[in-house]
């Protein structure tokens, strides 16, 4: 915290394989996984002193891959978008390729408001 204090805080279990974490402007983190399912985050915000987590569903099934890529952090940084690749999961011969985006701010205000992975 502002005086040095370290406190302890952990997410909801993640189904899913190693995630990635961001900080979104006003210090709430974003943690993204992949799972079977989709893309996955965990938000605590720092208003809140990063206690409760909220979870949502970033993707459906059609993105995947074999891990989470690393997130542009220029992009976070100037414009506040988490972007990241995945998989789309291409039925035919030969894997696709594609960038997500997600607005940051909006990813906050749904953990600000309490909603929940089905939104």
């Amino acid at each position: 915290d502002c005086d040095g204090a370290w406190h302890r805080s952990a997410p909801l279990p993640m189904r899913g394989r190693r995630p990635a974490i961001v900080a979104a402007p006003d210090d709430t983190i974003v943690l993204y996984f992949l799972t079977r399912e989709g893309f996955m985050c965990h938000v605590a915000r720092a208003e809140d002193r990063w206690q409760r987590w909220q979870t949502f569903r970033l993707t459906g099934p059609e993105f995947g891959g074999i891990d989470v890529s690393k997130p542009d952090r220029r992009r976070l940084a100037e414009h506040n978008v988490l972007s990241f690749t995945a998989d789309p999961r291409a039925r035919e011969a030969g894997r696709g390729f594609a960038f997500l985006d997600f607005d940051i701010e909006r990813i906050v205000r749904l953990a600000a408001d309490g909603a929940s992975e089905s939104e």
